[in-house]
């Protein structure tokens, strides 16, 4: 199970890249997954911020949703808890 998901982390890693060179800024890509824990493997691996349902409180969540939307990072990894938050064109 550990070499799988090594070999996931490493292909979104590879994806991330091509897509960040074929879409210019302001451009924002999410990395969705369907677990905290592969969400953590991912933003350790691309050194992203991150997103998940209780990481940190409304204050954090909402900072973490602010910059994204202004553009400080162009890549955060997430659960499906980010969809119900963020509606942008340029993701």
């Amino acid at each position: 199970m550990q070499e799988v998901e090594g070999d996931t982390i490493k292909a979104i890693g590879q994806l991330v890249e091509e897509k960040l060179e074929q879409y210019a800024a302001p451009s924002k890509i999410i990395v969705y997954s369907s677990s905290v824990k592969q969400t953590i493997a991912i933003r350790e691996a691309l050194e992203c911020p991150i997103y998940y349902y209780n990481i940190n409180n409304r204050a954090g969540k909402a900072r973490r949703i602010k910059e994204l939307i202004k553009g400080k990072h162009k890549v955060i990894a997430a659960t499906n808890t980010l969809g119900l938050k963020v509606d942008l064109p340029d993701i």
